[in-house]
């Protein structure tokens, strides 16, 4: 019996890179690491409707780890979306709003600046505004290539209607800095919050 990965078939390509070709918004490659990642060319990115640069290190391909940097041109906002990975953002530069929510329940939002750390709930709908007059730029890490790699259906990753209720349900403090626990694991402690403000 043939030994093939289950999540391709035969001499075809994962479904993340054939998405991410997709994009047409840079791929920057690297062995270890780089230097400085807002130096990176960014491109207009349509699914967006900002701009951005996926980033692939060794490490982060072999453990299946999407990086991207997105930038928010001034007053305007990213499109809403929601996806059935789990995504981290780190802000880079600039200041901006956060709308997260389910269909047909209200908007919780929140306010975030350079130096922020959130992760937004798994497939909620959410939506990044700069209304300022400079730039903003992000950091993302997310388990994108896994989820489509399994599924291999960017449609149903990104339009799945499924409201994941015992991670998000709308709750108002739900992005409180500050709120959240110390818990003890091995190697050390830990703390659990949605939202770190710098």
């Amino acid at each position: 019996m043939e030994n093939r990965p289950a999540t391709a078939q035969w001499g075809q390509k994962p479904a993340y890179e054939e998405w991410q070709e997709k994009q047409g918004i840079p791929v920057y490659r690297e062995k270890h690491g780089i230097e400085d990642i807002t130096l990176l060319p960014r491109r207009p990115w349509a699914r967006t409707g900002g701009l951005g640069t996926f980033i692939e290190l060794d490490s982060t391909r072999d453990c299946r780890k999407e990086m991207y940097v997105a930038e928010i041109p001034p007053g305007k906002a990213l499109e809403p979306e929601r996806h059935l990975y789990d995504e981290l953002l780190y802000v880079l530069e600039g200041r901006g709003l956060a709308e997260v929510w389910h269909e047909g329940k209200p908007k919780v939002s929140f306010e975030w600046g350079e130096g922020s750390l959130f992760a937004i709930p798994l497939n909620a709908w959410h939506r990044l505004v700069n209304g300022s007059q400079n730039r903003v730029l992000i950091f993302a890490q997310s388990s994108a290539p896994i989820i489509m790699n399994v599924l291999r259906n960017a449609e149903f990753v990104f339009n799945c209607s499924y409201n994941f209720g015992d991670r998000f349900q709308g709750q108002t403090d739900y992005f409180t800095a500050g709120k959240g626990g110390l818990y003890k694991r091995p190697g050390g402690n830990a703390w659990d919050t949605n939202f770190v403000p710098d």
